[in-house]
């Protein structure tokens, strides 16, 4: 699980960025800077999920 999330977030990243430099190319700079803010807010994100996962199982490992 923590494996297929740090996959996801990577892939996610990468999607996000081809994204975020098609649509600044085409409509500008300001567009660019919302987009790049929405990409790397939802790789925190999935890199929060990924760290709280970790964080149960070293929990469970502990007790």
């Amino acid at each position: 699980m923590d494996q297929l999330l740090r996959i996801v977030s990577i892939i996610s990243m990468i999607l996000f960025g081809t994204i975020e430099l098609f649509y600044g190319l085409n409509f500008g700079e300001w567009s660019l800077k919302a987009l790049i803010g929405f990409g790397a807010a939802l790789a925190l994100f999935l890199l929060t999920l990924q760290s709280s996962s970790n964080d149960d199982h070293y929990t469970q490992m502990k007790h």
